[in-house]
């Protein structure tokens, strides 16, 4: 899992094979990926992080919103990055065309 914490990207591994699987039978219209992130979210907001989810599926970011999940899709990811400076606001809008095509 790839966060952006305090201005940096840090890699963090907070769940075993075990844990995730449990979360996908809860949720189960869910794919791996996307249960693993969203318990680290839950997790790291347990710690006192202010963390939300990137989100690429509609329905990944509903079903997280459900249960209190700070959520945002690619696109918004792309739009905070810039201002952060973490990309050029040249390069972002090029990106956010393509992921529009």
């Amino acid at each position: 899992m790839i966060w952006w914490i305090g201005g940096a990207v840090s890699i963090v591994h907070m769940n075993g094979r075990r844990e995730v699987r449990n979360f996908v039978v809860r949720f189960r219209t869910m794919g791996l990926g996307e249960c693993d992130a969203m318990l680290t979210c839950i997790k790291m907001r347990r710690m006192g992080e202010d963390v939300r989810c990137v989100l690429d599926e509609k329905d990944a970011r509903t079903m997280a919103g459900r249960i209190g999940i700070g959520r945002v899709d690619l696109a918004g990811l792309l739009g905070e990055l810039a201002p952060a400076g973490l990309v050029t606001a040249r390069d972002a809008g090029g990106m956010a065309a393509a992921l529009r095509r």
